[in-house]
């Protein structure tokens, strides 16, 4: 549910709430008093953008340096096999040429695929948060399925927007699909389970707490009687 526009008016910084990165400007005072106060932005974004995005970037940017690569010096090979080089210096350029396209291969191949990894890793995030602030509205039933099920969405939704964006086939694209909800699943119970165990160490502390304050409190009366 977003929110409304009656909302939207009374209170202008409502809808950033729904935007996963928000921004805010601030007047920061200047050290000298009759200086005029000075601007600064101030951008919040999830935190999750700042940890899976760029690891997705690196993953598949590193994939696409040794995919380029090797194929940009098979490349090079099969079409010098007909003229190979004859003497010293020309083993020397011809190895020399051949690194250079290598390395450029590369670092075409790992900007373009780590450019995809990251809009694949922004993707999810961006999906993970609209569903975790479906978990606030007032439907209670909605509200408790958006929270347990953010992470199962997040992957779903990416791996059937890549699906589309692709043009891959049914059959292709259902395995994309279940390769995302799995992926999305197995996050999905490692984020229960951890705040499972986080809850039973905030109850335990809770229970230990609420014994010293007992003990604290009986001690306190011996020592008045």
């Amino acid at each position: 549910m977003s929110p409304s526009s009656t909302d939207t008016d009374k209170h202008p910084s409502a809808w950033k709430s729904w935007l996963p990165v928000s921004w805010s400007k601030e007047l920061v005072p200047a050290a000298d008093p009759n200086d005029a106060p000075s601007t600064r932005w101030n951008i919040s974004a999830p935190p999750r953008l700042l940890s899976l995005a760029p690891a997705a970037f690196l993953i598949t940017a590193s994939l696409g340096f040794i995919r380029s690569a090797r194929a940009s010096s098979l490349r090079y090979l099969a079409e010098n096999a007909h003229r190979p080089p004859r003497t010293k210096q020309g083993w020397y350029f011809y190895q020399k040429t051949k690194n250079y396209r290598v390395l450029l291969a590369g670092i075409k191949g790992a900007a373009k695929d780590g450019a995809r990894g990251f809009g694949v890793g922004a993707t999810w995030v961006f999906v993970e948060h609209y569903w975790e602030k479906m978990g606030e509205v007032e439907y209670k039933w909605v509200a408790e399925t958006a929270k347990s099920t953010n992470e199962l969405a997040a992957g779903v939704t990416t791996s059937a927007l890549v699906s589309v964006l692709y043009k891959l086939g049914w059959r292709t694209g259902l395995r994309t699909v279940g390769l995302g909800a799995i992926m999305g699943g197995t996050l999905q119970i490692g984020q229960s389970v951890s705040n499972a165990i986080r809850k039973v160490e905030e109850e335990r502390k809770a229970e230990e707490a609420e014994k010293l304050a007992q003990k604290d409190s009986a001690t306190q009366e011996k020592a008045v009687v």
